[in-house]
């Protein structure tokens, strides 16, 4: 604002040297008159710097204060909200829309509040020196702000396209990256680089629409200002022919109008970042206002429960058929469950409804007769080592992966897990074993490494409830039956172990095998029982040649 003030200030200072310090030839008078100018323009220097600096800081304190509430609230959301949004396009809120929103609020702070100072403050100087000349641009600034307004309302639809469109961009780069390899085993590389390059394209296209009318917001705005100040030069001359102005007061006049033309475009500019960042803000909000489940404040200390139930639970996945459909088990403390089916039974699909990565739709899951959903989710999810079918390793070292559900592990524990998961041999052969880097995806390991070492991962912490969801898929059968052995030896004989495999012999020497055919239960009981009594188990035996 001090800024703003002195800006102002300038021009009268100009005017009286013009028309009263030059003319009288007084030295000190022209000299008195540079000095104050010259002041007050380092004094408005030095308010710039401090209001640039505290803006800078304020804005980029808001980008990471929002990308870390964005970044907590993305974590914190069920697998149903994150599979109503692309992951490519949680990315881009994350990261671009939020930088919008940072520059927006960067040039607020430093820009909007000293732009329309400079221009009432302006008009009214001129005003005051001459109100016949200041009425030309009282007339010229409806129709800038009108052409200003009218091109935004039609700039704004496309920005919200091409933000959508940049997100089929980086939805289409991540499938790209991560199916590389099956892109070229199918030799389809062509065809990927064809719907990327139409993707891109469409991107291209929309952002070109919304920059050629952003472009236009500047040559109007200078046409209808410079049409002004030649309009005030005009009618201004012939006053001061007529004796009505000093020359002062037309170079003062020109000045105020030079300041509002410059500030008249300042807005401009922040008008095309502001655009955008109206659209940001729609997208960011759209994941802050995401309803969470409400929380509980009922937290679960570390035991082993007696019993988990699932009272008839039905669950479907958005706008698609039900998966699961009136689901009733119990598995209690110290069983083994195995759970079988065939491809698209729902298994890994129950196997997620354990640690409450989905909510059922229907019915109840309860654990010693409370519905897990009074739970406070943390502390519950604490209670489960679970491993999902599709091993998942993290950038760093092989320590750092183990620590990841024990933080306070010891290298010993570390160890012992890597064991029992039968992990322990290869580890040890590698450079650095513990130290060892992991790049990213665990793409420097095996298949099957990487599944024993995400086993290892969920038993570092000794967890009551084991979920392993086909775990062993990528394992040979003599590994996964020393694995197997090994987890009933080394566990604790009152844990739950819940076993999710296509393989009998996986299952086969469970408690409880529960066997899901299309989303329904159709048998539950041991593997004596139901290879005598079950017609879908006993034609997974056969498919197998399994033999007792």
């Amino acid at each position: 604002m001090i800024e703003a003030i002195i800006e102002l200030i300038i021009p009268i200072i100009i005017a009286r040297l013009i028309d009263k310090s030059i003319p009288s030839g007084v030295f000190n008078s022209i000299i008195l008159d540079a000095g104050i100018m010259f002041g007050l323009t380092t004094l408005g220097l030095f308010c710039a710097l401090i209001c640039q600096y505290h803006a800078s800081r304020a804005s980029q304190g808001f980008g990471t204060n929002l990308r870390k509430e964005l970044m907590r609230k993305i974590t914190a959301l069920n697998y149903n909200d994150l599979d109503k949004i692309e992951s490519g396009s949680l990315i881009n809120r994350i990261t671009g829309d939020v930088n919008a929103l940072q520059l927006g609020l960067a040039q607020s702070l430093r820009l909007l509040t000293r732009a329309p100072v400079l221009i009432i403050g302006a008009a009214v100087g001129a005003f005051l020196i001459n109100p016949k000349i200041s009425l030309i641009f009282i007339i010229a600034s409806p129709l800038i702000i009108f052409s200003m307004g009218f091109l935004m309302l039609r700039v704004m639809p496309v920005i919200k396209k091409g933000n959508r469109s940049l997100d089929e961009v980086s939805t289409v780069t991540k499938e790209n990256l991560t199916g590389v390899k099956v892109v070229r085993a199918f030799a389809k590389s062509g065809y990927e680089k064809e719907r990327f390059t139409q993707i891109n394209r469409k991107h291209f296209n929309l952002n070109v629409k919304a920059n050629v009318l952003l472009g236009l917001i500047n040559p109007i705005n200078f046409i209808l200002i410079n049409l002004s100040v030649a309009l005030i030069v005009w009618f201004g001359a012939e006053q001061v022919n007529t004796g009505g102005m000093t020359k002062g007061e037309i170079v003062a006049i020109i000045s105020y109008m030079t300041q509002i033309q410059l500030s008249l475009i300042v807005l401009a500019m922040m008008s095309i970042t502001f655009t955008k960042a109206a659209v940001s803000s729609v997208r960011v909000k759209e994941i802050l206002d995401i309803s969470a489940p409400p929380l509980s404040s009922k937290e679960l200390p570390a035991f082993i429960p007696e019993k988990i139930n699932f009272n008839n639970v039905s669950f479907s996945y958005a706008q698609n058929a039900s998966i699961l459909q009136d689901i009733s088990f119990e598995v209690k403390k110290g069983q083994r469950l195995g759970i079988i089916g065939s491809t698209g039974s729902g298994k890994s699909t129950l196997s997620n409804l354990f640690p409450r990565l989905y909510d059922c739709d229907s019915g109840s899951i309860t654990m010693d007769g409370v519905d897990i959903r009074d739970f406070e989710v943390q502390s519950y999810r604490k209670l489960f080592g679970f491993v999902p079918q599709a091993a998942a390793l993290f950038r760093g070292s092989v320590r750092h992966n183990m620590l990841l559900s024990n933080p306070s592990a010891s290298d010993l524990d570390i160890w012992k897990a890597l064991q029992i998961a039968q992990a322990d041999t290869f580890v040890k052969e590698l450079p650095g074993q513990l130290d060892f880097n992991v790049e990213q995806g665990g793409r420097n390991f095996s298949g099957g490494q990487k599944q024993l070492l995400t086993i290892a991962r969920a038993l570092v912490s000794n967890p009551p409830i084991i979920v392993l969801d086909d775990s062993s898929s990528a394992l040979d059968l003599n590994t996964d039956s020393r694995l197997r052995a090994a987890l009933r030896e080394s566990l604790d004989p009152s844990s739950i172990l819940i076993i999710i495999s296509q393989r009998i012999h996986s299952i086969a020497d469970c408690d409880k095998i529960l066997v899901l055919d299309n989303g329904h239960k159709v048998g539950e009981g041991t593997h004596s029982e139901l290879k005598k009594t079950n017609e879908v188990y006993k034609e997974i035996c056969h498919s197998q040649d399994y033999e007792d």
